[in-house]
């Protein structure tokens, strides 16, 4: 009985010894964590410094942006949000993280997510080498002179979604439109036509279920897409496992960029098949790879069309959508706006070529002050320091580091005392503030298809503005935070009318 008794205290505090020295172990790791190492006097969320799943939880939120922004404000301009990741809310960073030239830094790992098919695309590529020979690749075609020639391809889809928006003003009698969806699907026929050769005809069918395709659409194909690279890219470990798991969150977006694929290949295909020449996105990087190369890889054209699809609608529906918001509930705004406009195109006109709205100043303050407000792009687009110094911090080689872009577009200290107000008279009253806008980032990696963004989203405005009168259900712009930043669906509804005499 004794011999027993003893066994168990013995047994009792070998277990207890082992919790202790589990503990003890514990402890250990997390002191040393907190308190060695380059970015230990760094602050910020305190879970960021063992995991990034404080990223990722915020990015499958649909918050992130603002998330940084918060943790911003309550530790400082510097502050880690990961292991091996700080954001860095200063514009003085932003040459060094987005540099020119031999001076840009490779694009983190957290792009590979973004991979379709075999190829990566411009925007997934994260080798700066790499990257300067992919935009060799787009040489020409998206310079403002070439833009011009999109023109007419973009006012003949504008045109069909004026004939739309003139059809639901009657049959909505009154009643709220998705007008977010209509503006979505002007994007996709603009940009299909643009980046395939062909039309996808949403406007025609109102509807972006493709045959062939998903029954719920390729809008919401793109956008679980994007949202699923947008979370696991800032997990390693759900890049390569995430569609394993049993959340459909992860196994969708899989799936959906299998079929984004399929539709690209088709197009392409179809369209090398007929001989075209048209002069188009598509025409040019068919041109450019001959020429580079002498033959022509399917896989590439079809990894940058999906590249040019994406980027050229999703972001640009969201600015589209967040303008008509915003310039319809400042009706100071939308006075001078029309003004301007007015003057340019007479009373209820519309554009019928590109250089009646180019030279607007309103206009142009407008379209700055959207994608400044708004920041289509809220996230910090991470990149990988090559090692450097920075307020008196050593970022070594290998860590990714950041500048957030919502954030940096609402800096006091840059836009005033007023970065949370919509005013775009600040783009008139100080010219300089240019150097500091970050709607399309900047450096090497910023976006190049800019001018053809700009150039829809003047005309949709103007289209807008000039002949109807719209008031959205929402009291103010409600986002959600995904790749790109953008309103979400009830922020899309608005009463719309003909404009009174």
């Amino acid at each position: 009985m004794n011999d027993s008794l003893s066994q168990q205290n013995v047994g009792f505090v070998s277990s207890q010894s082992g919790l202790l020295l589990s503990l003890s172990a514990i402890f250990i790791t997390v002191y040393l964590l907190c308190n060695r190492g380059p970015f230990s006097k760094i602050p910020g969320p305190f879970v960021a410094k063992f995991t990034n799943l404080w990223e990722v939880y915020h990015a499958r939120l649909g918050q992130r942006y603002m998330a940084v922004h918060k943790a911003h404000q309550r530790y400082g301009p510097i502050i880690r949000l990961a292991p091996n990741h700080i954001s860095i809310a200063d514009f003085a960073a932003i040459p060094i993280l987005h540099g020119s030239g031999l001076q840009s830094l490779d694009k983190s790992p957290y792009y590979k997510a973004f991979i379709s098919g075999e190829k990566a695309s411009i925007f997934s590529t994260v080798d700066r080498k790499e990257h300067a020979l992919k935009r060799r690749f787009y040489t020409g075609t998206f310079a403002p002179k070439t833009v011009k020639l999109y023109a007419p391809s973009v006012l003949h889809v504008l045109e069909k979604l004026s004939e739309k928006l003139d059809k639901q003003v009657i049959e909505s009698k009154g009643q709220p439109v998705n007008l977010m969806i209509y503006l979505n699907y002007f994007a996709l026929d603009a940009l299909s036509t643009l980046a395939f050769g062909s039309s996808l005809g949403t406007l025609d069918r109102e509807s972006d279920v493709l045959e062939g395709g998903s029954s719920e659409g390729i809008i919401k194909t793109i956008d679980e897409r994007e949202h699923r690279g947008a979370v696991v890219g800032w997990s390693p470990f759900l890049q390569r496992w995430g569609h394993y798991m049993p959340d459909p969150f992860f196994w969708r977006g899989s799936h959906d960029s299998n079929e984004l694929d399929r539709i690209a290949r088709a197009c392409i295909q179809e369209r090398l098949s007929s001989g075209s020449e048209n002069i188009d996105v598509l025409g040019h990087l068919i041109a450019t790879q001959q020429k580079q190369h002498g033959d022509i890889d399917i896989d590439i054209l079809v990894s940058e069309a999906i590249t040019v699809l994406i980027a050229g609608t999703d972001a640009t529906t969201n600015a589209m959508t967040a303008a008509v918001f915003l310039i319809s509930t400042h009706p100071n705004v939308k006075e001078a706006l029309r003004r301007e406009l007015e003057s340019a195109l007479g009373k209820f006109g519309t554009p019928k070529i590109e250089g009646q709205i180019s030279g607007l100043p309103y206009l142009n303050a407008c379209v700055l002050e959207v994608l400044r407000y708004h920041s289509p792009t809220g996230m910090g687009l991470p990149r990988v320091s090559q090692g450097f110094e920075f307020r008196g911090h050593w970022f070594p080689a290998g860590t990714d580091v950041s500048v957030p872009t919502w954030t940096m577009q609402h800096d006091p200290i840059v836009f005033g005392p007023d970065p949370y107000i919509f005013r775009p008279e600040r783009w008139i009253e100080d010219p300089s503030l240019i150097k500091f806008f970050m709607g399309f980032s900047s450096g090497a990696r910023s976006c190049i298809g800019r001018n053809l963004a700009i150039l829809e989203l003047k005309m949709i405005v103007a289209v807008v503005f000039q002949k109807y009168d719209v008031e959205p259900q929402l009291q103010r712009l409600e986002t959600v935070d995904k790749l790109m930043h953008k309103p979400t669906d009830e922020s899309g509804w608005f009463t719309i009318k003909h404009r009174s005499v």
